[in-house]
């Protein structure tokens, strides 16, 4: 039977962090790859694992690949403290586990809950990931979002999904979008010059898309919240890139 290790990236997760370990209490080893968390996210792992290794957080990129090259065993599941391994993809990746695997990797869909709330529609499922894979056929890329992994090799598809709760409440979704908004625009700031436009049409564009296209309004009011909040979100990245390439104007902020 093939070993598992799962590798869990955590910074101040302590909302989510138990459901995320308690749903991999399958795997053979688990390990935290920790950034430094300032809330209890770390003893909360101690009822879980002894394995946790602390690595000030520069980029999801940098600690996905140290956890790849921190875990015991060739087979790796990748999660992310407000995901959870749903009880059938446990038993599907156990029952997986138990025979040879000529797949390099497979993908998993994740189910994206906004305010405790499953939302199949503006674009958010299947949502595939690349997040089960053998760790020497792999390799990190990037650092923006969380799609990291990339394989050369034959992968697969597995039938049953992951939960990825994220934005439990509407501040959570506001506090989260703010953080990923500021780290975007540091990596984005060289690549794109930022224009008033960019404030109305991007933003304008992804409502539509995500409300009409994609179906968002078949999701109600929450469907209306979530476009909006995406809407929101490009509106805030270009405006921080904005701010990031004139740092020497009044409220700017980069002179400091």
């Amino acid at each position: 039977m093939t070993k598992l290790s799962v590798a869990v990236i955590t910074l101040n997760n302590e909302k989510t962090i138990q459901d995320c370990l308690a749903s991999v209490s399958f795997a053979d080893e688990i390990i935290i790859i920790d950034g430094e968390s300032s809330d209890r996210t770390i003893v909360l792992c101690h009822a879980f694992t002894d394995k946790i290794l602390v690595r000030p957080f520069t980029e999801y990129a940098a600690q996905v690949q140290y956890a790849l090259q921190n875990c015991r065993h060739e087979w790796v599941l990748l999660l992310f403290a407000d995901e959870r391994v749903r009880p059938e993809l446990a038993a599907e990746i156990t029952d997986l586990m138990s025979r040879p695997v000529n797949e390099e990797g497979f993908f998993i869909a994740r189910r994206f809950y906004f305010m405790n709330k499953w939302i199949r529609y503006c674009g958010r499922y299947p949502d595939y990931r690349f997040r089960l894979v053998n760790r020497n056929s792999v390799q990190v890329y990037g650092s923006k979002g969380q799609g990291l992994l990339h394989c050369s090799g034959r992968t697969g598809k597995l039938r049953y999904d992951m939960d990825y709760n994220a934005y439990p409440t509407l501040f959570d979704s506001l506090a989260a979008m703010n953080r990923k908004t500021t780290q975007e625009a540091q990596t984005m700031v060289s690549a794109i010059k930022a224009h008033w436009y960019h404030f109305i049409f991007p933003p304008c564009g992804t409502f539509l898309i995500k409300y009409l296209l994609q179906q968002g309004f078949r999701a109600g009011g929450r469907g209306f919240l979530l476009c909006w909040f995406f809407s929101f979100s490009q509106m805030v990245l270009y405006m921080k890139i904005w701010l990031l390439q004139h740092p020497f104007l009044p409220g700017a902020g980069g002179n400091r």
